[in-house]
């Protein structure tokens, strides 16, 4: 009972630092303890001193293996009680302590202990671009171990913590030829974040044009799409631009003839930023956009497409305008309408506004406020819907969302949004959520002479 008193003391301290080494050590003690609940407690309390814990970081990398679950109930906002496992709130202690849990954390993850690998692979990519010092180590995983799984963790976090270091550059080329799909998957989509620099991964990539292999790709919580790995190498020497010359035949072979329309879209895109002097992609990418869809992600992938290739894309405009307005899916319209806005932003302005003020569909609403306030001032003449769009306040979400999008844009559009600035100075002051507040006054500030 005493030592449940002592925990409960703890549990209150309210900042970093409030307790001195001696009681740091005793709630290391605790982690070791036998009832699951004391452990927790233990490491919650830890977790609130922060990096004045540092003391008990041994004990505490420790616990990222104890899955034992424990009743949660202190500082709940879920409402009701719930549990968690040891290792779980260990590792918001770990987090809470920062950045002098890397060295334990990485020399842990050197003794291969199963239970803790994919607990501390997963701390470290949370943790960042600090941990950058486990970067040999993730390597050394996704190169030494068969479990695909951890594999693959060690690959995601590596690319978050290493965050686009051109280090990084040898270990894609190498892991674009992994045995694993998704690792695969996850080294073309993070090469062309490197445009030329890339330029060595070109021989590699243009060989798996060819890779019928398939992953899933979530476009949102509940809807994902099987994609052919052939679509992510398209895309990568496309970002590599110029120096993928010698993919081109391949590509234009794979834009015509290729048996997925998501292929022949991608190759058409990486046609067309290589070669800035031939404008087959964007024909191929219209021919696309007027097949009948063969599914959800077609259209808006063709469309999505020819928005990035600017002004180069004005031919499409006569096909891309009706279905702003026309298609079905709200997803088609809103992707629509930001490829107009790149295509032309002056001459797709009046569309802007009218699906601003018009379309039945909030989301699609509020990508029509966000293409505008990308046009900056130019966008002067939508000021008047955009003010319309801040009211009613209401607690809707999506509202919300809307709300916050037309002020932002105001703020985009400037000095000359002058009028906006009692609607404005209203959803500062009485907005349902912290979000759209902020946004009014951050509009205001730019806004104000």
């Amino acid at each position: 009972m005493r030592m449940t008193y002592c925990l409960m003391a703890f549990l209150c301290l309210g900042t970093a630092g409030d307790a001195d080494d001696h009681e740091v050590s005793r709630l290391a003690r605790f982690l070791q303890d036998a009832d699951p609940g004391k452990c927790a407690d233990a490491a919650e309390a830890l977790g609130k001193l922060g990096p004045a814990a540092a003391p008990a970081l041994p004990q505490l990398v420790q616990s990222l293996g104890d899955e034992r679950e424990t009743p949660r109930t202190t500082n709940s906002s879920m409402g009701f009680p719930y549990s968690l496992p040891v290792s779980s709130v260990a590792r918001d202690a770990l987090l809470a302590i920062g950045e002098p849990a890397i060295p334990p954390l990485i020399e842990e993850l050197k003794r291969k202990r199963r239970p803790t690998r994919s607990q501390i692979v997963d701390l470290l990519a949370t943790i960042g671009t600090p941990a950058q010092a486990a970067l040999p180590e993730l390597a050394a995983i996704v190169h030494s171990t068969t479990r695909n799984s951890l594999r693959q963790s060690a690959v995601s976090a590596y690319l978050l913590i290493a965050d686009n270091s051109l280090d990084v550059l040898d270990h894609l080329i190498l892991w674009v030829d992994d045995r694993d799909e998704h690792i695969r998957y996850f080294a073309m989509e993070s090469m062309g974040s490197f445009g030329s620099k890339a330029a060595a991964a070109v021989p590699t990539l243009t060989k798996h044009l060819t890779d019928d292999s398939e992953v899933r790709v979530m476009i949102s919580d509940h809807l994902g799409f099987e994609t052919p790995l052939r679509q992510f190498a398209c895309e990568a020497l496309g970002k590599i631009g110029a120096p993928s010359h010698d993919a081109l035949p391949q590509l234009q072979q794979m834009m015509h003839h290729d048996s997925q329309s998501v292929v022949r879209v991608a190759a058409a895109l990486a046609f067309s930023r290589i070669d800035l002097n031939r404008e087959d992609g964007v024909r191929v990418l219209i021919t696309e956009l007027q097949r009948s869809p063969e599914g959800l992600n077609s259209v808006p992938q063709a469309a999505e497409a020819l928005g990035e290739l600017g002004p180069r894309a004005v031919p499409a405009w006569s096909l891309l305008e009706p279905l702003s307005r026309n298609e079905k899916f709200e997803w088609n319209r809103s992707t629509a309408l930001r490829a107009l806005s790149k295509i032309d932003g002056p001459r797709s302005l009046k569309r802007l506004t009218a699906a601003l003020e018009n379309d039945p569909n909030t989301l699609v609403r509020e990508t029509a406020a966000e293409c505008i306030g990308n046009l900056g001032e130019t966008a002067s003449p939508a000021i008047p819907a955009l003010i319309r769009s801040l009211e009613p306040l209401d607690d809707d979400d999506f509202k919300i969302s809307l709300r916050a999008a037309s002020a932002k844009s105001l703020g985009q559009i400037g000095p000359l949004a002058i009028e906006a600035l009692p609607t404005l100075e209203k959803l500062r002051t009485t907005g349902s959520s912290d979000w759209e507040k902020d946004a009014a006054a951050e509009a205001i500030r730019l806004i104000k002479p």
